[in-house]
């Protein structure tokens, strides 16, 4: 089983998104028993609390429930997951400074595996924007969770999807 966790600031935005998209997609493809996917932020401020209501709204417009509740980033997160997978520059450097020595965790960008990224590695936070930015974020995420299941199948040998 291959252990993702996806991290933002705050887990209400884009962290849950991710959460929830990657969850769908593998849902779809029938390998959900592959993975086990999990968010959090690095930031304590939205700790229990559930998803931004505008990333509610732009999952349920795309037929994928978001149900999950805030939590940070935790120590154990970095021996429990196989990969944790970033949203900017300021999450990585928080979750790379809060690594501990001996975790064999990667630590990528989500970007990374955005074929439309054309060198950019940050999802933008939309949580002072609008409700187009959340609907972007949507589309960049949703582009990037694709590519990460694609390296994923590969490179730990998952079946194609049936």
């Amino acid at each position: 089983m291959v252990k993702i966790l996806f991290v933002c600031l705050g887990n209400i935005c884009r962290s849950p998104l991710a959460e929830a998209q990657f969850n769908d997609l593998t849902a779809k493809k029938r390998l959900s028993q592959y993975f086990e996917v999990g968010s959090a932020g690095t930031a304590s401020f939205h700790v229990g609390d559930p998803p931004d209501f505008r990333t509610v709204k732009v999952g349920l417009e795309n037929n994928i429930l978001i149900t999950h509740l805030g939590r940070q980033l935790s120590r154990d997160d970095f021996k429990n997951n196989d990969y944790i997978l970033v949203m900017d520059s300021a999450n990585y450097l928080d979750v790379i400074e809060a690594k501990p020595e001996n975790s064999k965790c990667d630590i990528l960008y989500l970007r990374s595996f955005d074929p439309h990224a054309n060198g950019s590695m940050e999802v933008p936070d939309p949580f002072y924007g609008t409700i187009n930015d959340f609907e972007m974020v949507f589309s960049l995420i949703g582009r990037s969770v694709k590519g990460l299941l694609d390296y994923l199948i590969d490179k730990h040998q998952i079946p194609k999807h049936r």
